[in-house]
């Protein structure tokens, strides 16, 4: 039973810290669509830095509500 709320709590942490980024998500969609499709850039390295970078964001954004 404790684990259950302990799981909705992370989870809504999670959907706020993902709101809390929408501009980074969107600037790295940008970014990532100008470096493929305009610049002709390799797509795995591109797709993984801003994936990865989001990601971070999001993670750090969400356990940092998490403590509160």
């Amino acid at each position: 039973m404790a684990s259950e709320s302990l799981q909705l709590d992370f989870r809504s942490a999670l959907i706020e810290a993902v709101k809390e980024q929408r501009t980074a998500l969107v600037c790295a969609i940008a970014v990532g669509a100008l470096a493929i499709g305009a610049f002709h850039g390799p797509a795995k390295p591109v797709l993984l830095g801003c994936g990865g970078a989001v990601t971070l964001l999001v993670f750090w954004g969400c356990v940092k509500r998490f403590r509160k």
